[in-house]
């Protein structure tokens, strides 16, 4: 009787947790809309561009976001998202740790009994996003190590053509590839 109760929790926790995850990305999401629609009058929606700009790199779960720079380990999981290609979306990943935390100790919970194999399921569970995280940057790294001497070509070639730098540089971020163009995008960014 007790695997019973404790699986039913476990369930409708995860169904809980499911249902109020999917009405809060709805949420967003229409806000997100509404937010890009011009008004009644027909004039286009006047906001800080840079406001917009940090709205929706937040991603699906903005709440999260704001919370993980609070945290200690956040940082580090802000980080690793931006550095495998998915800035914005670290309050999204944080969300996929604690669904998957709560998947893996209910799915622990019906299969076994000792309690510390259950938690430690979870611990699993909820590490999954981050080892994912770990093989995109990874790879992300690798293929911006190929790609790198190619656009240390394209600058100097550049350069040698008479172009400033920083056109050089807005050059290559517009016509590199990824992950490449993100990057000197960046710079390019940062520099002007």
């Amino acid at each position: 009787m007790g695997t019973h109760a404790l699986f039913l929790s476990g369930l409708t926790l995860l169904v809980s947790v499911g249902i109020v995850m999917t009405v809060w990305w709805l949420i967003a999401a229409n806000m997100a809309v509404r937010s890009r629609l011009p008004d009644q009058s027909g004039d286009p929606v006047s906001e800080d561009l840079a406001a917009t700009v940090r709205r929706e790199q937040k991603g699906r779960f903005p709440v999260l976001a704001e919370m993980l720079p609070k945290v200690p380990w956040g940082k580090k999981l802000v980080q690793l998202t931006e550095q495998a290609g998915l800035p914005g979306e670290s309050g999204t990943v944080a969300a996929g740790m604690i669904l998957g935390g709560i998947v893996g100790i209910v799915i622990a919970a019906m299969r076994v009994e000792d309690p510390f194999l259950r938690i430690g399921c979870g611990v699993v569970g909820a590490a999954l996003p981050v080892i994912y995280l770990r093989v995109k940057r990874q790879k992300r790294i690798e293929k911006f190590s190929q790609q790198f001497p190619d656009a240390l070509d394209m600058i100097v070639r550049s350069v040698r053509s008479g172009f400033p730098l920083s056109v050089a540089l807005q050059m290559l971020a517009e016509n590199a590839e990824e992950p490449v163009r993100g990057e000197f995008r960046q710079v390019t960014d940062e520099v002007a």
